[in-house]
């Protein structure tokens, strides 16, 4: 699962005062404060933007920071237009000299990171957050998305603990956030693949907690105690699945093939694969209709076989 929030369209406005992002006004820079060649490029490369007109802005940006490189209200809507049009290793870069020239701000330590995640550059994300983060310390965003780079910077095995740890970060920061569901799952199944099943655990109640009714976090559960061994721990947790979701093929099927195979208990097994096969959604149910002919056919063969021994009794 991701956890990643979709990122709104970027709105161009300069560090000092340039476009109000969502009201459309705009303030101009002045000829008279700067170079008047260098004015007329950035103004333009503002109306070019706020029209939607992205090339040209390109271009006009472009021409002001050949006059003066160190503009960095150029260095910035010029990353913001580079962002519009999906190159974001440009952005990336432009934000990056913004911030040599205003090493401060939150908003570009943010923008920046933003553009290496999209553009493909996670693990230069994960060190782009965590500076966003020391900036901004109180941003609960910073933190989810953090988490989401380095689950992507990080998909070796070995580098596992590093983004266990940045969700656990985020989950931390915002125990209550809308996000913080989805990431408990997420921690749970990261968790569970580093064996590290008491964190797996503690992750999905932490996800049945936030939302009661979902029965994901108990199905998951079950896995990892089935992963463990402890049979009767999975069967407890598949049955709260299917308390909240009775027609649930998945649960009925795992918790068939437990009864089938580790408790030895045919007639259970029987009763959760055909509830498996009447749930048309589950990709399975030919296999669960499957075994539970084998099984009926046992146990009828079973009980005639019972019936033959009494009678010649």
């Amino acid at each position: 699962m991701t956890i990643r929030k979709t990122l709104h369209q970027m709105m161009l406005f300069g560090i000092a005062a340039t476009l109000l992002l969502g009201s459309g006004a705009v303030t101009r820079v002045q000829a008279q404060a700067v170079d008047p060649a260098l004015a007329e490029a950035y103004n333009a490369g503002l109306e070019a933007a706020t029209s939607g007109n992205y090339d040209l802005a390109k271009t006009k940006f472009e021409a002001a920071l050949e006059i003066d490189p160190k503009y960095k209200d150029a260095h910035y809507n010029l990353g913001l237009v580079y962002q519009n049009l999906g190159q974001f290793g440009k952005a990336a870069e432009h934000f990056g000299k913004t911030l040599e020239l205003d090493p401060g701000n939150k908003n570009v330590l943010r923008l920046r990171a933003d553009a290496l995640l999209r553009g493909g550059q996670p693990k230069q994300a994960v060190g782009a957050y965590d500076k966003a983060i020391a900036a901004d310390s109180t941003n609960v965003d910073l933190y989810f998305f953090a988490a989401d780079a380095a689950s992507k910077a990080y998909p070796d095995p070995a580098d596992l603990p590093k983004v266990i740890a940045a969700f656990q970060r985020a989950m931390n920061k915002a125990p209550k956030d809308g996000r913080t569901y989805s990431a408990a799952i997420s921690l749970g199944t990261m968790c569970s693949r580093a064996e590290d099943y008491k964190g797996a655990l503690a992750a999905y109640e932490k996800a049945s907690e936030l939302k009661p009714k979902e029965d994901t976090p108990h199905f998951n559960s079950a896995v990892v105690y089935q992963k463990m061994k402890k049979y009767q721990d999975a069967v407890k947790s598949l049955d709260q699945a299917l308390a909240l979701d009775p027609k649930n093929g998945k649960a009925h099927y795992m918790l068939a093939g437990i009864y089938y195979n580790q408790l030895k208990n045919d007639q259970l097994a029987l009763e959760h694969y055909d509830a498996a096969a009447a749930d048309g959604s589950f990709k399975d149910r030919k296999k669960a209709k499957t075994n539970a002919t084998t099984i009926r056919e046992y146990l009828d063969k079973k009980k005639k076989q019972a019936e033959e021994a009494a009678g010649g009794q």
